[in-house]
């Protein structure tokens, strides 16, 4: 499995709204077609996509953003602290709706720390096969950590959890070796 950067929910909107967008300007482009009369000779319309299409992207689609996140981001190497931990057998795979519920809530507090402290980014979770993991991202591993390490430590559902430290730019393509391995 490799580390890569997750796409968040505002990277989902900001790629549907492009497409609404693109879609509205591919309807106005064919209304200029009919208004110009340009349907006569193909290399009219040749010409007419040739032109409008990378303008209407250049100049209208390629800014649009939701929340002022960037869809395309810069390839720079990310630190990375992920948490993974057992869930309860009871709850099946996926875990119980009031785990679920309590792991919502913790990532909610550590995405507030994380902000707060200007320290890095929640990303999000992941459920299966009785497990979840935690994903944490920022420019330093170890400063990450210490931004939540203490939310981490007296949440009770952690108990047993393992945290990984992944720190940027190691490993290449290959899976990167944790920086370091903790146990709470």
């Amino acid at each position: 499995m490799k580390l890569l950067l997750r796409p968040t929910w505002r990277d989902g909107a900001t790629w549907a709204l492009r497409g609404i967008v693109a879609v509205g300007f591919a309807c106005a482009g064919f209304a200029m077609i009919e208004r110009f009369r340009l349907g006569g000779a193909p290399w009219r319309l040749l010409l007419f996509w040739l032109i409008y299409a990378p303008l209407v992207y250049w100049v209208c689609i390629r800014e649009i953003r939701i929340g002022g996140a960037a869809v395309v981001r810069a390839a720079r190497p990310r630190a990375a602290v992920q948490v993974s931990f057992a869930l309860r057998p009871e709850g099946g795979e996926f875990g119980g709706a009031a785990e679920r519920e309590a792991i919502h809530v913790l990532s909610d507090r550590l995405a507030a720390q994380l902000e707060a402290s200007g320290q890095g980014e929640f990303d999000g979770d992941e459920f299966g096969a009785g497990r979840c993991t935690l994903f944490m991202y920022g420019e330093d591993a170890e400063a990450i950590y210490r931004s939540v390490a203490a939310t981490l430590a007296a949440a009770p559902l952690l108990k047993g959890a393992r945290v990984e430290l992944y720190q940027a730019g190691a490993g290449g393509d290959k899976r990167p070796e944790p920086l370091r391995v903790l146990s709470l």
